[in-house]
């Protein structure tokens, strides 16, 4: 970020073209490494344009249009490491957990339905099945 001097104080707004699939994530992962004001743009690129909106189509220069100086930029860190399951055997601690009872976790699956089903009726894009016990809440 600071190659692109976005500081991680900035007002950040973020969008994707179909609405939802990845920007919710790109918003997540800004705000995990410690951005502070991180929006996700309602309507998308797709609301964008068809309102008839001014786009850009080109290289994008270092600096071209945002502040020069000053800024936080060292601040994007991990700042709640908990939020991260990075390791397969705690997925697999978790789904024994809720295959037990446990209420106090529960493992969620968004994408879409099709792909949350059964593997063999869908295509191999989508990586269907599903974590046990985990639930589908698609985008």
């Amino acid at each position: 970020m600071r190659e692109l001097k976005v500081p991680r104080d900035s007002k950040i707004v973020v969008y994707d073209y179909t609405g939802m699939f990845a920007v919710a994530r790109v918003a997540w992962m800004f705000k995990f490494f410690g951005a502070t004001d991180v929006s996700i743009m309602r309507g998308g690129m797709q609301k964008w344009t068809g309102e008839g909106r001014p786009t850009f189509s080109g290289p994008y220069e270092k600096g071209m249009g945002l502040v020069q100086d000053g800024g936080d930029y060292d601040g994007y860190n991990v700042h709640d490491p908990t939020l991260l399951v990075d390791d397969v055997t705690k997925m697999h601690d978790l789904a024994g957990k809720l295959h037990s009872g446990c209420q106090v976790s529960q493992i969620l699956d968004s994408r879409p339905s099709a792909a949350y089903g059964n593997f063999a009726q869908i295509s191999e894009d989508l990586r269907g099945g599903n974590i046990p016990y985990s639930l589908n809440v698609p985008f």
